[in-house]
């Protein structure tokens, strides 16, 4: 029998392991939040950032109450980023599972990704103007966060102004044109809406920033540990290709914004006016001091139980 010359059995060879190495178990699948927070993972996932590096992956758009737990059953090993609330609290419940990546947050100098939004026939320029009047926000950590910029900026005075806690930031909207709050405390990319721009007005924009400092480091990526530990060459990738990500977002920040609008097929938005978020680079921690100052926070307010140890969630 005749053997096959040596080029046609290396070629083939090439072809089986080839085809061998994209099983879809080498697909991963990254859950993410239609937030302008996930602008990096988007960037790299239109840009064909991943395709570059050779990281199979796939995009699932989750609601907020989705983001979580469908990291914690396994069925998106990766997230976008979250706030630290969420992810301290499941860290503290779920020890060892989870770990972070991408920690990104709002700048004084930097896009506006949080503001107090009035009406434009209101007077008020500053949070001082709102001591004794009543500010709505859709977020128990956001109602936390503005007690403790208050109190930073107001003193005994903060006492006074009430903070609602309310369902959604359509129910916020209403509750502001109806007069019931005389504020709301909205982000991204909803302060980037043409109803926001055209018929209301940001105050003190990025507060926590300001007044709590800044960067104000608010969240970070997260993704299963046993998954990590599992691909570690591949998350590597990963994050290798959110770090060229990062840097269309910061050499052409309007680039990067058209594709989140472009991914999500968003209307109504002004690309100008979207916020991106401050992320140093992929594998950035908050510092130290930040972490344990976050995570009393939290413990005093009744949103985390004592004893976290938020630095282990950092180690991957």
């Amino acid at each position: 029998m005749r053997k096959p010359p040596l080029l046609v059995v290396l070629a083939f060879a090439a072809v089986f392991c080839a085809c061998k190495s994209r099983t879809p178990d080498d697909t991963v699948t990254i859950g993410v939040l239609q937030h302008s927070s996930s602008i990096p993972i988007i960037v790299a996932y239109k840009e064909e950032l991943f395709k570059k590096h050779r990281v199979a992956v796939t995009l699932k758009t989750l609601t907020p109450a989705e983001h979580m737990p469908s990291l914690l059953r396994g069925a998106t090993p990766i997230l976008s980023p979250s706030s630290f609330p969420v992810i301290f609290s499941t860290a503290q419940q779920n020890p060892g599972v989870v770990t972070a990546y991408m920690t990104g947050g709002e700048a004084t100098d930097g896009d506006v990704l949080y503001g107090i939004v009035t009406k434009k026939t209101s007077s008020a320029t500053s949070l001082r103007d709102f001591v004794g009047k009543k500010i709505g926000s859709a977020s128990k950590f956001t109602v936390v966060n503005l007690r403790n910029v208050l109190a930073a900026k107001l003193g005994d005075a903060a006492g006074s102004t009430i903070i609602r806690e309310i369902a959604d930031k359509g129910s916020l909207l209403d509750a502001l044109r109806r007069d019931v709050v005389d504020a709301i405390v909205l982000d991204q990319p909803a302060l980037s809406t043409r109803e926001i721009t055209e018929e209301f007005k940001i105050i003190d924009p990025n507060f926590r920033a300001k007044y709590l400092g800044s960067p104000y480091w608010s969240g970070s990526g997260v993704a299963r540990r046993d998954w990590v530990s599992g691909h570690k060459d591949q998350f590597e990738l990963y994050l290798t290709a959110l770090d060229e990500a990062l840097e269309v977002c910061k050499n052409e920040p309007l680039r990067a914004k058209r594709d989140f609008i472009s991914y999500f097929e968003l209307q109504g938005l002004d690309p100008a006016a979207i916020g991106l978020y401050v992320y140093p680079n992929s594998r950035f921690s908050p510092p130290l001091d930040f972490q344990k100052e976050l995570s009393s926070i939290l413990t005093s307010n009744g949103m985390l139980n004592a004893g976290f140890v938020p630095t282990e969630l950092f180690k991957q």
